[in-house]
């Protein structure tokens, strides 16, 4: 018997993608054929799935068990200092095929699983299926920075702030740092997904540069004059939290859900006398729903469109100065927005933010 593990994707890979596993079995032929894909976290017993699938055309099957994998994946939100990004949210899954057939088409199945198996960490970012190179993560083998934020956007005095990195090389490297001492930060380990915390606050006026393994990116520090710094901490494209802030007065509207109900102007469960302050409609329930928006500084192009990142997340967070170490779910509620107008003299933009709190305060 050929059991074979045609073509499968490299590890450690992203679960917004297609992660195909093309396996082919000399027993296909059989009656009652289907090749299996059991899914289990590495190392457990405890089954996530088991997939069958009938041969296709060419007595194969083709399995893509992204989203199992990102179903049983999280994200690991402290703000407060730099950590290895734990497993649930970088987590490794053993892929098992198998097979089961029978000796003809009414005969019960023999199931034979575990036949091959593949191991592959994985990570809840996207990949872009239209960059006409790979479905897969391309710097799977290098140290990278999981950020695609551009030198020179500002950044607020006080805020909280997360460098993401990648560290696939095979060896040690360091998070270094520039403008604002020269130091070794950080060292991170082969293989690690490691974020780097806040813990360094230039002031007003300085210059921040972190590098990794070749690559850098600058923040422009500066003090917000007139209003609160606005820190958002969201999920990028890499599946990781960075910051985005702004300085800028946030406007708001509330919306009010009223529900009521309407009694009689005269009471007959009593004595039926006339009172002119009997209330006829009467609201019994408010559902207040605080929306509120806010400006980015004018950004470049680049930081424009890395923006977007924030915008299209499932999922950030907000703190507001001076109390800059408490962050507070948001959903953002912006339906669209201009990525790029096409003119030639547009050299800067800005964004409308819109949002409400995840939990919004209580009604009467």
């Amino acid at each position: 018997m050929a059991y074979t593990i045609k073509t499968q994707p490299t590890t450690p890979n992203a679960t917004y993608t297609s992660l195909v596993y093309n396996v082919s079995s000399s027993n296909a032929t059989n009656p009652q054929y289907n090749y299996i894909m059991d899914v289990y976290p590495s190392g457990s017993a405890d089954r996530l799935a088991r997939i069958r699938q009938f041969p296709n055309p060419l007595n194969e099957a083709v399995f893509d068990p992204s989203r199992i994998f990102n179903d049983n994946l999280g994200y690991y939100n402290s703000f407060g200092s730099s950590y290895v990004v734990p497993a649930d949210h970088v987590r490794t899954f053993s892929v098992e095929f198998g097979e089961e057939y029978g000796t003809s088409s009414s005969s019960s199945l023999a199931v034979t699983a575990s036949i091959q198996t593949d191991v592959i960490e994985v990570f809840p970012g996207q990949i872009d299926p239209n960059n006409g190179t790979s479905f897969n993560w391309l710097d799977s083998g290098s140290g990278v920075i999981l950020s695609d934020r551009p030198d020179g956007v500002t950044e607020y005095v006080g805020a909280k702030w997360r460098v993401p990195v990648y560290n696939g090389t095979g060896g040690t490297l360091l998070i270094t740092g520039s403008g604002y001492g020269s130091t070794d930060y950080e060292s991170v380990a082969s293989g690690e997904f490691y974020s780097m915390g806040p813990y360094i606050n230039p002031s007003d006026g300085q210059t921040l540069t972190i590098s990794f393994n070749g690559q850098s990116i600058s923040r422009e520090f500066q003090t917000a004059c007139n209003y609160p710094v606005y820190n958002f901490m969201f999920i990028n494209k890499y599946g990781m939290y960075e910051n985005f802030s702004t300085a800028l007065p946030v406007r708001g509207n509330t919306s009010v859900d009223r529900q009521n109900y309407n009694q009689s102007f005269v009471d007959y469960s009593n004595q039926g006398a006339y009172d002119v302050e009997r209330r006829g409609e009467t609201n019994y329930n408010t559902n207040l729903t605080d929306n509120l928006t806010i400006s980015t500084d004018w950004l470049s192009k680049e930081a424009a469109v890395w923006l977007t990142q924030m915008v299209e997340s499932d999922e950030v967070y907000l703190a507001v100065s001076p109390d800059n170490t408490v962050f507070k779910p948001i959903v953002i509620t912006n339906a669209s927005y201009v990525q790029n107008t096409g003119r030639k003299d547009q050299k800067t933009f800005m964004y409308d933010i819109t949002f409400r709190y995840a939990n919004q305060r209580n009604g009467r």
